[in-house]
């Protein structure tokens, strides 16, 4: 049994709550959304590994849906970037990025399908590749600027 002025905060409340038409997300806000999770989570693994941690998102789109596929990645210590780098010049960019991503990749926290194979399935190799590329994209380096006559 409620007062009256107990039903009338009720009412109150379900015509300006739940009854309130729901605004419908754009796929920007959707995408803006999701990003922020993302990072959060990378924000939690990062105190959890006591490093930098960076998030890659990986999609496969075909004609009937578009799915995201995530991954977190430990940010390299500078002598595993630099035994990376000699590699990639040596046995190929791609063979180091395997490599790298191997070292890096927090696979507990990742999904599946960038680091298991999956024989005959162009996706799990597509994705895979993506993942390779994105470990090898953590090595950032600068290029002199300096204009010599």
């Amino acid at each position: 049994n409620w007062t009256d002025e107990e039903q009338a905060a009720v009412t109150c409340y379900r015509n300006e709550v739940i009854n309130a038409p729901v605004k419908e997300l754009t796929p920007e806000e959707v995408d803006a959304a999701e990003d922020a999770e993302i990072q959060k989570k990378a924000d939690e693994l990062a105190a959890q590994h006591g490093c930098i941690v960076h998030p890659i998102v990986l999609r496969l789109t075909n004609e009937l849906t578009a799915k995201k596929y995530i991954g977190f990645m430990k940010e390299p210590e500078r002598l595993v970037k630099t035994r990376i780098l000699d590699m990639g010049l040596t046995q190929g960019p791609y063979a180091a990025g395997a490599v790298l991503l191997e070292t890096v990749l927090i696979k507990e926290a990742s999904h599946p399908m960038l680091y298991v194979e999956k024989p005959n399935d162009p996706d799990s190799d597509q994705l895979y590749f993506g993942a390779c590329k994105s470990a090898m994209d953590l090595i950032r380096m600068s290029v002199n600027t300096l204009k010599r006559s």
